[in-house]
């Protein structure tokens, strides 16, 4: 599961830029292995900066080995995941998950999932278009991780009472 993407070099020490993509910040504590590239690596530092997290990783020493990290994830295996309460799950776990409506109707499948801030919007791509629909109660009706199955209110989407 993708923790953290690289998107660039910090100072002179292979320090490498990352944004977060966990809701778990002590994932990048020192000490802490993650995967890149799927082998091991350890965090050695971490630095707080804006909406990024600045961190030394093990083996990575001089700016130009961090420089060609950019653009890739850290990872952890996902019997690392941390566990959830009920009603909550991973953006992964709804990637390619089923699509429908009230009535049973296919809408598609969730192809991305956007941040815009307070909310996150599922991007759901079926045969001949793509629709987004606001991952929020009232919108969203039932997620069922198990079934990859999200099933929406398209009253809701259309803005009319049904």
């Amino acid at each position: 599961m993708a923790i953290g993407r690289i998107v660039g070099s910090w100072g002179i020490r292979g320090h490498v830029k990352v944004v977060p993509l966990t809701d778990f910040p002590e994932r990048f504590l020192p000490d802490r292995d993650v995967y890149l590239d799927g082998r091991p690596t350890r965090v050695m530092d971490r630095k707080e900066r804006r909406a990024q997290v600045i961190l030394k990783l093990l083996g990575i020493d001089t700016p130009e080995a961090a420089s060609r990290l950019r653009g890739q994830l850290l990872t952890i295996p996902e019997d690392q995941l941390e566990p959830l309460e009920e009603d909550r799950f991973y953006r992964f776990q709804l990637m390619d998950s089923r699509v429908v409506d009230h009535d049973g109707g296919e809408l598609g499948a969730v192809a991305d999932i956007l941040d815009t801030g307070e909310t996150q919007v599922l991007v759901v791509r079926g045969d001949d278009r793509e629709t987004l629909i606001p991952l929020v109660e009232g919108f969203v009706t039932s997620v069922d991780v198990e079934a990859k199955t999200v099933q929406v209110d398209s009253r809701a989407l259309a803005g009319g009472n049904g």
